[in-house]
């Protein structure tokens, strides 16, 4: 497993994180708000953008969802209690739920409530 971790260094203090499988090369991009930088070191490590996960609907966690779908297909993931805040989300995700990304890797979701 590839973990990329993005400083944005912007005033709100955001990183954007890629994780990628090292087997298939298959990643998801988490809490997009630069979708070019995204996009940038996913090219630049040979990846190729399958999911969109979204921890919360704020927009600096959402912003970049748009484009990075359309440059590469790749679903949109977010709580279930999100739903109608992310646009064009294409799963729900509750604790518990599992995701895959490629073959090497399983995260569970987890509920940590606080910020939203």
């Amino acid at each position: 497993m590839h973990i990329e971790r993005i400083w944005l260094d912007n005033p709100l203090r955001n990183f954007n994180y890629l994780i990628a499988c090292a087997q298939t090369g298959e990643a998801a991009v988490l809490d997009p708000f630069e979708p070019e930088r995204c996009l940038s070191v996913a090219e630049k490590n040979g990846w190729s953008i399958r999911q969109i996960f979204n921890t919360h609907e704020h927009y600096d966690h959402i912003a970049g969802n748009q484009e990075i779908k359309r440059a590469t297909g790749a679903t949109i993931a977010g709580p279930a209690d999100a739903r109608g805040r992310i646009p064009d989300m294409d799963r729900e995700l509750a604790a518990g739920d599992q995701v895959r990304i490629g073959q090497t890797i399983v995260l569970e979701c987890l509920n940590t409530p606080g910020h939203t």
